[in-house]
């Protein structure tokens, strides 16, 4: 049987990731026994803790809009003084690098004695600064012990916001690559300008999953996301009241003629979810309902029983497309308005699939 190692985002409370890696590997496991290992660079278990994260929020008093930027008393970050919170950004990266390599000390041992036929790193946008450390690693190890494996980078996004020292550590890992399977043309094309190298676009891997009709759709979802997210790719700089009074109108014209629930595929917007209906407390006297996400199973469930989706997260719009829900991306970036310009109007799921299957089985092992 061949030996296959499979990287990608393992330990995340990312549940878009997750479902990347769950793709994967109903992709690879018909080819051989599948190893698993993270590059998430995260330690994190794959819980999100939305009934901590969601009472903390109807839990505070305070009734001070501009203090909702700030976490609640006894949370992390109150009351720490510059120098302590300077400190914290210099030291928190290195740190944040020695956790990862002890998470994964176990897998990286098995990396470095087993002979693997095939490394296959993906999918999801892993060509960009978030994973540059992990990759970095990974790439030493195949390198210097692994070096008759085939390695191939599958469905992976590519962005352009790297620096020097991370577009220098993700180079390395695409020059090893024996080939390239990008998920989009924009990422297809951030590939050939800033490492050179031609790819295959193909689909989103998540598409490989089907998921069944659980009968009548009784709500509709609208999805939030952090304002550092908003911020990162847009020249317009909005405050997070602003993004929320934003959010509040465009909710209000929509619940003219549907019932909708906030909801989220991470923790980080979890928590933003539950301060836009603190927000909206305070400021409108109202609130909206947010469905209780805590891993990808009871994500799936919620989104199957949607009937309009929007989301700024692609794999929260993928989901709903597999749900057959109506889907509306909400184009916070680049990638959000590539994936539309790709997945909807004349995209046909059944296609994506075939593409999928048929690209693995002609990886030559």
């Amino acid at each position: 049987m061949k030996q296959i190692l499979l990287l990608s985002r393992v330990n995340t409370t990312n549940l878009g990731d997750q479902l990347i890696g769950r793709s994967m590997m109903t992709l690879f496991s018909p080819l051989g026994e599948v190893t698993q290992g993270d590059v998430s660079h995260s330690v994190r278990n794959k819980i999100i803790r939305c009934d901590e994260l969601i009472s903390k929020y109807n839990g505070y008093n305070g009734s001070d809009l501009n203090n909702l930027s700030c976490p609640p008393k006894n949370t992390m970050g109150g009351g720490k003084s510059l120098i302590v919170r300077y400190l914290q950004k210099i030291i928190h990266p290195k740190t944040k690098n020695i956790k990862w390599l002890k998470s994964n000390y176990s897998i990286f041992k098995v990396a470095i004695r087993k002979k693997f036929d095939i490394i296959v790193i993906g999918g999801g946008e892993l060509i960009s600064p978030s994973f540059a450390y992990p990759i970095y690693i990974w790439s030493l190890i195949i390198k210097f012990f692994q070096k008759e494996s085939k390695l191939v980078l599958y469905g992976v996004g590519v962005t352009e916001c790297a620096n020097n020292k991370e577009r220098s550590r993700l180079a390395r890992i695409v020059n090893l690559s024996d080939s390239v399977y990008v998920r989009d043309e924009l990422s297809r094309n951030y590939m050939k300008r800033l490492y050179n190298r031609e790819s295959i676009e193909i689909s989103d891997v998540a598409f490989i999953n089907d998921f069944d009709y659980l009968g009548e759709r009784i709500y509709s979802l609208y999805g939030l996301t952090t304002i550092e997210r908003i911020k990162k790719h847009n020249v317009l700089q909005l405050s997070e009241n602003e993004y929320f009074e934003f959010t509040y109108n465009e909710l209000c014209q929509l619940t003219k003629e549907d019932e909708y629930k906030l909801f989220y595929t991470t923790q980080e917007d979890c928590e933003v979810c539950a301060k836009f209906t603190r927000y909206c407390q305070i400021k409108h006297g109202c609130s909206f309902d947010i469905v209780r996400v805590k891993d990808l199973d009871s994500l799936i469930t919620m989104v199957q029983k949607a009937n309009v989706v929007y989301s700024p997260r692609m794999h929260g719009c993928i989901l709903a497309q597999l749900s057959g829900g109506d889907v509306h991306p909400i184009l916070i970036s680049s990638k959000m308005k590539s994936y539309k310009d790709k997945y909807l109007n004349e995209f046909n799921i059944l296609q994506a699939k075939t593409n999928l299957i048929e690209t693995v089985s002609n990886i030559q092992i």
